[in-house]
């Protein structure tokens, strides 16, 4: 389940409004420059520092990242006439990733990626930048949707290389192993699964949502052919928690169901030992996995995961929230941490207003 559509129509608006200005010819290039409004570390900060020669943010028209990256993007491309800047290319955003932070370089480009300059160019592709033609949308080739090493985290946070042949499975195989996954599940939680027994393998329909799989609303699973265990993990956590709910409901909680969901799906992978080719919701899970090491609720990610996942979709933001301000009371966390986690929670957890 993915914002992709709504990103799509926006950058397609964006294209059309922006067309009379691209043709100028006094018009050198474009600034990348935040919204008022934005207030963390992401992908959209990386875009608006970059410096390709002519200062921050400052991109050649045909370098120039389409916007949005990402779903409610509000950051806005200004006209640039000065001395145009360099070209863009990958050098330059490997350059300015390796002078970031480890935990800015995880925000902006997800934390697996994060961890060497090899898997970098996976990040920017993650978040829909082609880090060779920037100015194009990303062509991510197969060997890189799949890729030969995968980093992972053990519990204390070790990082840990697993090698792996990329796999293109028949329909029939993938549908046996969705059946063992789910049943495997029956361990982790209490919940009914409310899978309907079918797993359909799609590459066109996945592609259509840019999604490695999704759960349909008749509660079929939509996968492509390569998919690895940890998404089939993901799909099935999905047919026990937001399947229970009207599907009016998932756009208001998307975010705290698919962190929770997505957090669970890892600590259970790393429990069975399954391979994941790649994370989702980096920045969401890794709030998640920050809120426990802050507030100390848990000695392990793990059970964390699972007493959040146990919870009824629309309740578990008010948990969270009301968490902080029980610990408070308690004086088990200081006014300074309670003020952090919640600035937190609110920008990369906050509940959609649905009209």
């Amino acid at each position: 389940m993915r914002g992709g559509k709504k990103t799509r129509c926006e950058s397609s608006y964006k294209i059309i409004k922006m067309k009379p200005i691209h043709n100028d010819p006094d018009v050198t290039g474009y600034q990348w420059v935040l919204s008022s409004r934005h207030h963390i570390t992401d992908e959209c900060t990386m875009m608006s520092e970059l410096d390709s020669g002519a200062g921050p943010g400052v991109y050649l028209k045909k370098d120039c990242p389409p916007q949005p990256v990402h779903p409610n993007c509000m950051c806005m491309l200004v006209p640039y006439v000065d001395e145009p800047p360099g070209r863009t290319t990958f050098e330059t955003f490997k350059d300015y990733l390796e002078g970031q932070s480890d935990r800015d370089r995880a925000d902006m480009i997800g934390k697996a990626n994060a961890q060497s300059p090899v898997l970098y160019r996976r990040g920017l592709e993650r978040r829909g930048i082609n880090p060779d033609r920037p100015g194009e949308p990303r062509r991510i080739p197969e060997e890189l949707i799949v890729p030969r090493t995968v980093l992972i985290e053990d519990h204390d946070g070790t990082p840990i290389a697993i090698q792996r042949d990329v796999v293109f499975r028949t329909p029939e195989e993938i549908q046996a192993e969705s059946v063992k996954v789910g049943g495997m599940l029956d361990k982790y939680s209490d919940r009914e699964s409310k899978w309907s027994g079918t797993t359909q393998v799609s590459n066109k329909r996945c592609d259509e949502i840019d999604a490695r799989a999704f759960k349909d609303w008749n509660c079929d699973i939509v996968v492509r052919d390569d998919i690895d265990g940890r998404d089939l993990v993901h799909e099935h956590l999905h047919a026990r928690s937001v399947s229970h709910f009207a599907p009016l409901l998932y756009p208001m909680y998307w975010r705290t169901e698919e962190a929770a969901t997505e957090l669970y799906a890892q600590e259970i992978s790393i429990k069975e030992g399954i391979v994941a080719m790649d994370f989702t919701y980096s920045r969401q899970v890794d709030a998640l996995r920050e809120f426990r090491k802050r507030t100390g609720l848990y000695d392990n990610d793990f059970d964390f995961a699972k007493k959040l996942f146990e919870i009824d979709m629309p309740k578990r933001y008010i948990y969270l929230d009301g968490t902080l301000t029980r610990l408070l009371g308690e004086g088990k966390i200081s006014d300074a941490d309670a003020t952090y986690l919640r600035r937190m929670l609110k920008s990369l957890l906050r509940l959609e207003t649905v009209v």
